[in-house]
């Protein structure tokens, strides 16, 4: 029993320190490459898109890029999180509908601008952060404390939360926002959007949670090995709520972000989303098995879609075309994944 006690011990001080599996150092250059090659592939689409057409380039086009890529970067946070966990959440569209639908509703429009009882826009969004974390909760609750199946799981509330949204609005866009609303996803200090400043914040916030705080290692080894974390005395249960609790979260805030941008809000927000921000973690380096990646490679992969978005719509590509892309980028993200999974394996 000692020693079975020290063996745990010792593997609990190592997967909590190194939130991972190492491999040999024969593998290391290749390692290195692999985790940070995507900020290769990022310069690389850029030079195609600048050879390609002068208007690619631009202080303008470069920050429009960020901004416009800034919610998916948002949301993407939280989608990684998940991801690190070993887990998924497919309803951060429809989250980010609900909730600016629920924040526009409870401002300016519909029933509360008719009962008289606008709401003031701070506490609209203080009540929309609350709502993604329910959302995130009941996501949660009943993947991480009951076990049901994170993809079945999400697909359901995907619907469920879209179909709130619809209810919402009657199915109608809701225009009008409070400026002071608006400021977040489409005020600017100096020449940064506000959104952008947001996103930067949000970015080095996390990633010093998940490098350097416990709850970070501990994500890292529930996606390295719920079994062997639950043996180091690890909450597995806790630790996979509190990530859909923080997507839920960063979901909220994409929405709060998008309907602001836009003055409106309308169920359709968010559609198809929730298979970006996935491509974009993927891409950036994190692994859809969990336990490998950090956030930072996710900021590459957003701006990766974002450039490729942009860079299209400059050479007048049909959008139809523009899709088509982005679906061979997630499919091409998927297939990058799993070579590395072998390659780690084979370590």
């Amino acid at each position: 029993m000692r020693n079975n006690s020290v063996i745990l011990r010792f593997i609990r001080k190592y997967i909590i320190s190194k939130g991972g599996v190492s491999v040999p150092k024969r593998h290391k250059f290749k390692r290195i490459f692999l985790r940070h090659s995507i900020w290769l592939v990022l310069i690389g689409v850029d030079v195609v898109f600048f050879l390609l057409t002068d208007r690619f380039f631009t202080t303008t086009n470069l920050l429009n890029i960020v901004f416009h890529g800034s919610l998916l970067g948002v949301v993407a946070i939280g989608e990684s999180i998940c991801l690190l966990t070993g887990k998924f959440d497919l309803s951060v569209g429809s989250i980010v509908a609900l909730t600016g639908a629920i924040a526009s509703w409870l401002m300016v429009t519909g029933q509360a601008a008719a009962s008289g009882w606008g709401v003031h826009p701070v506490i609209a969004i203080l009540i929309v952060l609350g709502v993604g974390m329910a959302a995130g909760y009941f996501n949660g609750f009943f993947i991480g404390k009951i076990g049901m199946n994170p993809l079945l799981t999400t697909l359901a509330t995907m619907f469920a939360f879209r179909g709130l949204a619809l209810l919402v609005t009657s199915g109608q866009t809701l225009y009008g926002l409070p400026q002071l609303y608006r400021f977040w996803g489409g005020g600017a200090v100096g020449p940064i959007p506000v959104a952008i400043i947001i996103m930067g914040i949000l970015y080095f916030v996390f990633h010093f949670i998940l490098t350097k705080k416990k709850f970070g290692r501990h994500v890292y080894a529930v996606g390295g090995n719920p079994l062997t974390a639950r043996e180091c005395g690890i909450n597995v249960n806790r630790v996979i709520i509190s990530a859909y609790i923080l997507s839920g979260l960063l979901a909220a805030i994409g929405g709060i972000l998008g309907s602001g941008r836009l003055n409106a809000a309308h169920a359709r927000a968010g559609m198809g989303l929730e298979l970006e921000v996935i491509a974009a973690a993927v891409i950036g380096g994190i692994s859809l098995r969990g336990g490998r990646g950090s956030i930072i490679g996710t900021i590459a992969g957003m701006l990766v879609l974002s450039s490729i978005d942009s860079g299209l719509i400059l050479l007048d590509v049909p959008a139809f075309w523009i899709q088509f892309t982005t679906g061979m980028v997630i499919f091409l993200a998927i297939l990058i994944d799993t070579i590395k999974v072998k390659f780690f394996r084979m370590g």
